[in-house]
């Protein structure tokens, strides 16, 4: 068995956000009185947080310990000229599955 690469693992991690959110989002709406919204987001934005540092794994960025959407923005904002390269990289990086989840994630 091959090692995963630290952005690899990531990817599995956010996929397995948004697997808990989209699962926990169709409970909420078949009227499951147990879960709340709250709840639900934390898994969506954990799923955005870990995709950001996949992108910066990949990019050969190093990675703090941040739980902070703005910080990870920021670290890529910081760097605009390799943005087009990193957004590039990111595309070829993420399979069709998540990108088309992600798509419907959008229009939540």
């Amino acid at each position: 068995m091959a090692f995963l690469r630290q952005y690899e693992i990531l990817i599995k991690k956010a996929k397995s956000d948004l697997k808990a959110g989209k699962n926990l989002l169709e409970d909420f709406t078949n009227g499951d009185d147990e879960l709340d919204l709250e709840t639900i987001m934390f898994h969506f934005q954990q799923c955005a947080e870990t995709l950001l540092k996949s992108l910066l794994s990949f990019n050969k960025y190093h990675i703090t310990k941040t739980h902070g959407i703005e910080d990870l923005l920021s670290t890529i904002n910081n760097e605009k000229s390799k943005l087009q390269l990193m957004l590039t990289n990111l595309y070829h990086l993420l399979n069709m599955q998540l990108k088309d989840d992600m798509r419907l994630l959008m229009t939540i």
